[in-house]
């Protein structure tokens, strides 16, 4: 129990000493100085913001919320905090505090872009993909959001939505032009508009980049098979087809797969 007491003075006193480094609060926190836990906000509401905002970039999403809630129950309550506290209850997989922060974050701010996120990853997530839809149509600024602009994509498409998917993934590929899982996505849509060759330059693009053993590269190697299969390039598409033969998970795959191939011949 001693122990403990000093234990608790000891961060009571670091945060003290934090406090004073802020100086006039309104200066902000150099993250790399915050490398310890806080057990408690403090009463300094900037601060607590500040550090909150440190240890959530740090990915201590626990500790985060300790020092949000603590500038929540004792400042005024912003667009910003309610969404940062959705965002951690959101990594932490507590999606009903994450849909609760985030909805307040929103009746303070309707634009709050990372609240109306969090929103539509979790009626994503639930196959709510109508309520998922709403928040992409009424969220202004996402078209400069690759991330975003992806998740609106995947939700367009599920909603079978398929030109307003199309202009979100072609966004996000704008916006990031590595990004594979992006355009292996886009090339899924294509192959789903029967916009084979185009769906294959894409593919191919991706697979060149990809030649190694990894799960990935298998998956790659199926969606081209079935690219070629449907476009009626029968020999390439089983040629992709074989090689899932080498990887055990992809072996029923393989089988089911070269069946279809044979049908086809």
């Amino acid at each position: 129990m001693h122990n403990d007491l000093n234990f608790m003075k000891s961060l009571r006193f670091i945060f003290l000493i934090l406090a004073a480094l802020c100086s006039s609060c309104n200066q902000k926190v150099n993250c790399d100085d915050v490398i310890f836990i806080s057990t408690e906000g403090g009463d300094n509401c900037d601060l607590s913001l500040e550090i909150g905002r440190c240890l959530q970039k740090k990915g201590k999403y626990e500790f985060a919320l300790i020092n949000y809630l603590a500038s929540a129950k004792n400042c005024d309550t912003t667009s910003f905090l309610m969404a940062n506290i959705s965002d951690c209850y959101y990594k932490l997989n507590k999606d009903s505090l994450a849909e609760s922060f985030a909805l307040i974050a929103i009746r303070y701010d309707k634009l709050n872009i990372t609240a109306r996120y969090n929103l539509a990853v979790i009626y994503f997530n639930r196959e709510e993909f109508e309520k998922a839809l709403q928040i992409v149509n009424e969220t202004t600024g996402l078209e400069e959001d690759a991330e975003f602009s992806f998740l609106a994509f995947e939700i367009c498409w599920a909603n079978d939505e398929t030109i307003q998917a199309r202009k979100f993934i072609e966004n996000a590929i704008r916006l990031d032009n590595k990004n594979d899982e992006y355009k292996s996505r886009y090339a899924a849509l294509l192959g789903s508009l029967n916009e084979y060759d185009s769906a294959i330059e894409i593919s191919l693009e991706i697979y060149e980049r990809n030649q190694d053993t990894s799960y990935y590269f298998f998956s790659l190697s199926r969606m081209l098979g079935m690219l070629y299969l449907n476009s009626g390039d029968t020999i390439t598409a089983c040629s992709y087809f074989e090689k899932l033969k080498n990887r055990k998970e992809f072996y029923e795959i393989y089988l089911e797969e070269i069946q279809n191939c044979v049908q086809k011949k």
